[in-house]
């Protein structure tokens, strides 16, 4: 089975089970197993859950979790306490599980996986996509290091080795990150700026179909009803809706 989560608040619910029926649909010969992490679950939201599961035949487990002593951790309006529940996900399954899918919620499924569990590690943490070109330079001059430019990854799609993770100590690594005041006053993405500083040199890089940035604001403003065809294709894999709109 092929391991996949989410970390969630209550804003991101629904967008974590139509990211996981939209890889149901566009795998029904795989077995998965999907991991939702979350800090608040209501009784319709886990009916919703074990509705899919049932339809789809397939396994999804909830963890509820207490945030509160996430909170000391830097965020702010945009970048809520629920970034970092990626963290959780991949400390937790570390001694549990030889590797593990994270997604956004706010990302959909629109091809096969195949490839992506056929992927094997050596001693790379993972496996990542390069964030947008707009990204590269300015993380290169943020984090003080020229080699993120090109390499700067976005954190919505990582495909983690948790054997290296828990080898290499990841979770204490990136805490130890977090808590350095030089590294602190250069973070503007808290969690994938810190992942980034971690990562690099120690990372495959996937190719775009599998972490495919897309704005729906830009298509407003460009009046353009084709103007998606410039990001999305028919080898796209994973459709990520980045910013304040999403579909």
């Amino acid at each position: 089975t092929f391991n996949v989560s989410w970390g969630i608040d209550e804003n991101y619910q629904v967008g974590a089970a139509i990211s996981i029926a939209s890889i149901l649909e566009n795998n029904k010969q795989n077995k998965f197993t999907f991991h939702i992490i979350a800090d608040y679950l209501d009784k319709e939201y886990i009916e919703l859950l074990s509705q899919l599961a049932t339809k789809y035949q397939t396994v999804i487990k909830l963890y509820h979790i207490d945030s509160e002593p996430l909170k000391a951790l830097p965020q702010s309006n945009i970048w809520p306490v629920s970034i970092y529940y990626r963290l959780l996900s991949f400390d937790y399954f570390s001694a549990r599980l030889d590797s593990l899918l994270y997604l956004d919620a706010d990302i959909v499924c629109k091809g096969s996986l195949n490839e992506l569990i056929a992927l094997e590690f050596k001693d790379e943490y993972g496996a990542v996509v390069i964030d947008v070109d707009a990204m590269q330079s300015k993380s290169a001059e943020r984090l003080c290091n020229e080699d993120f430019n090109g390499s700067y990854f976005n954190s919505g799609v990582m495909y983690i080795n948790l054997r290296e993770w828990l080898k290499q100590r990841l979770t204490e690594k990136f805490f130890d990150l977090l808590s350095d005041e030089s590294i602190i006053k250069k973070l503007k993405y808290p969690d994938q700026d810190i992942l980034n500083l971690m990562f690099l040199h120690h990372a495959k890089i996937l190719p775009r179909k599998y972490n495919c940035i897309y704005t729906i604001k830009s298509e407003f403003e460009e009046k353009n009803s084709e103007y998606y065809t410039r990001f999305i294709n028919d080898d796209t894999v994973f459709i990520h809706y980045t910013g304040i709109t999403k579909p």
